[in-house]
């Protein structure tokens, strides 16, 4: 067996791990988001009105929402500044591990392949030292070691690139929902400015 299988064992609990944070992540905000949005619409985006759940906590809408409530004093000329900064800042927390996760999704096949290029090479040094009639199961027992590291270093990939792009799609989803928020917050806003 391949030096590397312990590297990509490690590679791999690595990219689990982030894996299953991220997935508790966004469980958590789906879990809470529609009541949460009702709850805002309904309170007319006073987050005082919220009875406040340890759910909540980390939950971008809120941590939007319960920054919002407190800019309604800011003047209309530093709002759209702002905003822009408050939509990047509750983003953060979305992106967590993702680059650690392309890490572990691009390095997988890589160290996979070292492995099997390391495994070959022992294999074919073995290959003069043994009789003529042994030649043969040495080549291939020592190919089929070898490519287990790339089978490894494969999977770790797969895994990692389909993890991703569910990442980034609930990403997008959540983007969208929090940037609608603000500007039917804004619009609110200026209808209470211009009614009284």
């Amino acid at each position: 067996m391949s030096l590397l299988i312990a590297p990509l064992f490690i590679l791999s609990i690595i990219g689990l791990s982030c894996c299953i944070e991220r997935f508790m992540f966004w469980s958590n905000i789906k879990k809470s988001h529609g009541k949460l949005l009702t709850l805002l619409y309904e309170g007319n985006f006073a987050i005082e009105l919220l009875d406040l759940r340890k759910s909540w906590k980390n939950v971008p809408l809120y941590l939007l929402a319960s920054e919002l409530s407190s800019m309604h004093n800011v003047k209309r000329s530093i709002k759209g500044g702002y905003l822009d900064i408050l939509l990047e800042e509750v983003i953060l927390p979305m992106q967590k591990n993702n680059d650690l996760l392309l890490l572990v999704t691009n390095l997988g096949p890589s160290l996979g392949l070292l492995g099997t290029i390391v495994g070959l090479m022992r294999s074919f040094s073995g290959f003069s030292l043994v009789s003529e009639f042994a030649k043969s199961e040495v080549v291939t027992s020592g190919i089929s070691d070898a490519l287990v590291t790339t089978v490894y270093g494969l999977c770790i990939s797969i895994v990692g690139s389909i993890c991703l792009s569910f990442f980034r799609r609930w990403m997008l989803e959540e983007v969208f929902i929090l940037e609608k928020y603000v500007s039917d917050f804004s619009a609110f806003v200026g209808c209470e400015a211009l009614a009284q």
